[in-house]
């Protein structure tokens, strides 16, 4: 039975990075941080990204390291990796999470995070860049906006991203210098969020849906599927949802 003691450790995690983050020099006055995302940096610390408010709807997108005690690393605000407008679009729902990231592999990591890029909710798209172990932004790539997107790592300095349109699932890799493969149709979809996608660092990545059946797919850093077709896991008449995958 779940209660309010179970969720401790999980209240002291944000406690300690948003004081982390706040002691790094954040004015509360003058913004507000949004949508933290955590990872790990491979050696007992953790890379933070987070959405800064800022005035007139508009928001600037920050990455900060912390050492394993605690402090931040990448100066006092963090490194700034892109802007945007806050999601305003009456009747729009927002992306979730508006943010993700991921390590590199190499003490570094990869962020993905949506945006709207005008005032009036006209336009929007999606961004990925990879920031190295001193904080410095390597690359930024502009992605076609799709709201139900999700992003890991392959641990060699890339990532993998899957996307459903409601009729398909599809899936590309950025390379570890942001150069981007084809994109793969992976098969029919149930519904936009019913997939799940985790890291096989440093071979890429495994993939499950739900279409007619429940699917799995192997894909390697260069976007290649391993498994032809894919892997069926479970056919009719049984009832499945909400597959959800774990590396070995």
């Amino acid at each position: 039975m779940s209660t309010w003691i179970t969720k401790i450790p999980l209240i002291l995690v944000l406690l300690f990075i948003v004081g982390a983050l706040f002691s790094a020099g954040c004015n509360v006055q003058q913004a507000f941080l949004h949508y933290p995302a955590v990872t790990t940096d491979g050696s007992g610390g953790a890379i933070v990204a987070y959405e800064v408010a800022k005035d007139e709807g508009k928001v600037d997108f920050h990455v900060q390291k912390l050492s394993p005690d605690g402090g931040t690393l990448w100066g006092e605000e963090g490194t700034r990796i892109g802007n945007g407008y806050q999601f305003m679009r009456r009747g729009f729902e927002p992306p979730f999470p508006p943010m993700q990231i991921a390590g590199d592999g190499s003490g570094g990591a990869i962020a993905l995070w949506n945006t709207q890029e005008d005032h009036d909710g006209r336009e929007f798209a999606v961004y990925i860049a990879r920031i190295d172990s001193k904080g410095k932004l390597l690359w930024r790539n502009k992605l076609v906006y799709e709201p139900h997107l999700a992003m890991v790592s392959d641990g060699a300095g890339g990532a993998v991203i899957a996307w459903s349109d409601n009729s398909c699932l599809h899936v590309k890799t950025i390379g570890p210098d942001g150069e981007e493969s084809e994109v793969q149709k992976l098969g029919k979809i149930k519904c936009r969020d019913c997939f799940n996608i985790v890291t096989n660092a440093p071979q890429g990545a495994f993939i499950v849906w739900q279409g007619d059946e429940i699917y799995a797919q192997k894909i390697d850093p260069d976007g290649n599927m391993l498994w032809e077709q894919g892997v069926m896991l479970v056919t009719r008449p049984i009832d499945t949802h909400s597959p959800s995958v774990l590396s070995d």
